[in-house]
């Protein structure tokens, strides 16, 4: 589909559903308070304490994923990165992709045809760094 194709009324409702989800977890974020050791930030959504570290202690993949979107939503970038880069680069990737797909459902069309290609790329990122990011964790 180029980005001159109207998209169907249902994509065009997917398109304003999913920029109402992923700003309302913009909005979660800054409505939590980031965990001063980097992680845990979820419990106070009533999350219990991760899992993973609980039963081998060492911390989970995603271990700080939550504290690094709270920390990048206020602007500290620097230690959003600290906390999980691949959290990071899933805040960036939503914070870009709520008006995008606001403006997607609005005018009915992608704004780049290239997005379809781009997003799972990043995606897949993400996740990499993530595993990059713990792998060094439990050696160093």
């Amino acid at each position: 589909m180029s980005s001159i194709e109207q998209l169907s009324k249902p994509h065009r409702i997917a398109s304003l559903i999913g920029s109402l989800l992923l700003g309302f977890g913009l909005l979660v974020a800054l409505w939590l308070q980031p965990d001063g050791r980097g992680s845990g930030t979820h419990q106070q959504l009533g999350l219990p304490p991760c899992t993973f570290k609980f039963l081998l202690n060492i911390p989970c993949p995603s271990c700080g994923m939550t504290t690094s979107w709270a920390l990048a939503v206020r602007g500290d970038w620097q230690s959003s990165i600290q906390a999980n880069s691949g959290g990071f680069v899933l805040f960036l990737i939503t914070a870009v992709s709520v008006p995008l797909l606001l403006a997607t459902s609005i005018r009915g069309r992608l704004p780049w045809c290239g997005l379809r290609f781009l997003v799972p790329v990043l995606l897949v990122s993400a996740f990499l760094l993530a595993l990059i990011q713990w792998a060094l964790r439990i050696i160093l």
